[in-house]
């Protein structure tokens, strides 16, 4: 399984003792690659629409898309 994550305020994270670097930009048409997206940040720079239309799953943990209507956002 691959897992890629995108933060402008983090540089790397370590799960289950395996570090993590942040990719340097959010090229948001490359999300179509990815099974899921899932959101755990609110921050203001991400464009939230292209995130929606280029998603095929988006797991929302903190509500950022409830203005958005799409069979494909779970709110966590």
């Amino acid at each position: 399984m691959l897992v890629k994550f995108y933060d402008p305020y983090i540089n790397k994270i370590s799960i289950n003792s395996k570090d993590l670097n942040s990719i340097k930009k959010i090229l948001y048409k490359n999300l179509k690659n990815f099974s899921a997206v899932v959101i755990v940040a609110d921050h203001d720079n991400f464009d939230y629409k292209k995130i929606v239309k280029y998603s095929k799953i988006i797991f929302d943990t903190r509500n950022v898309l409830a203005s958005h209507s799409s069979k494909k956002i779970i709110t966590c």
